[in-house]
């Protein structure tokens, strides 16, 4: 069964990539939580064939409430081929369907007969959703041209435009990154050559206005050094408050899970968590929903079955939640809320960094509305209603001023002679059928930079939902699974 776990402040999202189930877990701290199922996304190649190498896997992103499905697949001809990268969208408030997939760029190979897809990963960063599709391919270069990998990176904003760039490694023999998200675009990966014994990964940063990956190579007590190349295809990544957390292969199982600190490029192992552990369970998903750190596992020759493990607090609260705290204030002539896009607006709300949030502000009858202040008294938007790329944590109070209308309105707290800036809060909806998140999100712990990184040793993991089969419900458990410390 393979899966991806996509976690978000206030819910675990359970997709197929192959796009033929998908199911979400509302609020999964909770013991009464339960998965409800989802519309699959499908897949944009289903009137035609193509060697399975030449796709990718459909991975998975969400932006102000909107879940992305990605895939690139190969057009070809007698003469040519195209690769063909697709973009699909669910609502995930409305959760009722999909998009039909859509073309986001195409570009023409240069030789089809020796061209394949070696990975593919999606994340949220600086507002948008981004793609990055791993190939190797012939690429034209000054001299003409020669065989070589390309990372295609694909970005698309709120608004659906999408931008294409290449990133070429002409003499390596793969260009493989796991994408991590926040606020700006980072990755984890390395352009390999298959000639040499051992690869160390290296942490990237996306320069937007050259266009190019800056190179970092990953320090610390533990290095991540690969003797088998062929294995980071199928690495993983999630984003963390601190970087990121990285497992090994999703097909074989993983040796060491590492916390990667994005301030001092560094790699830490949180210990053997994979095909090696007692439980002989492999991970093929990791995910941070706040402060909480959950593994997708499956037993290598139980077929159809899967389970969705937490790890233990003491280890995945130091390394930090991807979301932030938002605030909305107003004196107590109008209302203020915000919202990531995710359920019903609300004074308070938590949001991925990277993420997009909208602040919307009303005043009563004989009110105008002012503007949006941060805590300095810094006027940021005159707007009632804007919105803003997610980069920290942020409290705005939005003022209001008379114009001298006199009639009822809606009064929130004091009146209209006590501006006194005391919070107020607008009524909230319920989650409905479509299992849509509780009006205010679960909280989360501080981040990573105050703490120290986790250290290796034996950690607890609970079970939380099972995958009985394929199109089956998730049912909630409470089973608790250890494991063997690290060996040697």
């Amino acid at each position: 069964m393979n899966s991806v776990l996509l976690g978000l402040p206030d819910r675990l999202l359970y997709l197929s990539n192959q796009g033929d189930y998908a199911y979400q877990l509302i609020d999964p701290a909770q013991a009464n939580a339960s998965w409800k199922q989802l519309p699959a996304a499908q897949t944009p190649w289903d009137t035609h064939d193509a060697p399975y190498s030449y796709r990718s896997d459909i991975v998975y992103a969400e932006l102000a409430g909107t879940l992305y499905a990605f895939a690139c697949d190969p057009i070809t001809t007698d003469e040519t081929m195209n690769y063909v990268f697709y973009v699909a969208t669910l609502d995930l408030d409305d959760g009722t369907a999909w998009s039909a997939w859509r073309e986001a760029y195409r570009e023409e190979i240069l030789s089809p007969a020796d061209t394949y897809l070696r990975s593919a990963s999606a994340t949220t960063a600086d507002g948008r959703v981004w793609f990055v599709a791993s190939t190797h391919q012939y690429i034209m270069d000054d001299a003409g041209g020669t065989y070589g990998n390309a990372a295609h990176l694909i970005s698309i904003d709120t608004e659906g435009n999408a931008q294409h760039s290449l990133h070429a490694a002409i003499d390596m023999d793969d260009v493989i990154m796991q994408l991590i998200g926040g606020k700006s675009l980072k990755a984890i990966g390395s352009a390999v050559s298959f000639d040499l014994p051992e690869t160390t990964l290296d942490l990237l940063g996306y320069d937007e206005q050259s266009g190019t990956w800056d190179y970092q190579p990953l320090d610390g007590p533990d290095a991540l050094t690969f003797t088998d190349v062929a294995n980071l295809p199928g690495a993983l990544a999630a984003t963390t408050g601190s970087g990121a957390v990285y497992a090994g292969n999703r097909l074989d199982g993983l040796d060491d899970l590492f916390a990667i600190d994005a301030d001092s490029v560094s790699a830490h192992s949180l210990g053997m968590l994979g095909a090696a552990s007692s439980s002989g369970l492999v991970v093929s998903g990791v995910a941070m929903s706040g402060d909480a750190l959950y593994l997708a596992c499956q037993q290598p020759d139980v077929e159809g079955a899967a389970g969705i493990y937490v790890v233990d607090p003491a280890v995945s609260s130091k390394l930090g939640a991807p979301d932030v705290a938002l605030n909305a204030k107003a004196e107590t002539v109008g209302i203020a809320t915000v919202n990531d896009g995710l359920g019903a607006a609300a004074s308070t709300d938590r949001a991925l960094v990277g993420d997009i949030a909208t602040w919307s502000a009303a005043p009563q009858t004989g009110y105008a509305f002012d503007g949006w202040y941060d805590a300095e008294g810094t006027c940021v938007s005159t707007d009632a209603t804007f919105s803003t790329k997610v980069t920290e944590a942020a409290e705005l109070t939005a003022r209001f001023r008379a114009t001298g209308e006199q009639g009822g309105g809606t009064e929130q707290g004091g009146g209209a002679d006590d501006p006194s800036g005391t919070e107020s809060t607008p009524a909230q909806s319920t989650p409905g059928a479509t299992g849509n998140r509780p009006a205010q999100k679960p909280t989360a712990g501080a981040t990573a930079s105050s703490k120290p990184m986790p250290t290796t040793g034996d950690t607890a993991l609970v079970l939380v939902g099972v995958v009985a089969a394929l199109g089956a419900v998730i049912v909630a458990a409470g089973i608790l699974l250890r494991r063997r410390g690290r060996r040697g």
